[in-house]
């Protein structure tokens, strides 16, 4: 136990050595940051318009959701004007004054596949 303790010593001297460098904390880095969401130029649809870009959709059983312009949308939800009525895997369809849209995530090979 004797030895113990005097093989500590030179670890808790060196400790308070470079206890006198250590910058004081300005913040407790256990805070949460502060989040500031700026809202991305591809986000912001126009009203009255129809998304852009399909970027991804995920189905989870019952569960699906799409990402389209960089928001997440589930069915259902209104995305500026434009309801969710199916999502479907590389598909979303929207309807806005009983016009609906589908859009898919790669428009090339469905236009091919069309031909």
């Amino acid at each position: 136990m004797r030895r113990t303790g005097w093989m500590l010593l030179p670890a808790i001297a060196c400790a308070l050595a470079y206890a006198e460098d250590v910058p004081e904390l300005t913040h407790n880095p256990f805070d949460r940051p502060e989040l500031k969401i700026e809202p991305s130029a591809a986000a912001d649809t126009k009203a009255g318009g129809w998304p852009e870009a399909l970027r991804a959709t995920l189905i989870d059983g019952p569960y699906a959701l799409a990402n389209l312009d960089g928001r997440f949308v589930a069915v259902g939800e209104d995305l500026d004007g434009a309801v969710v009525v199916r999502i479907g895997e590389g598909s979303v369809t929207l309807e806005r004054d009983g016009e609906q849209r589908t859009m898919t995530l790669h428009p090339q090979k469905a236009e091919q596949d069309n031909e």
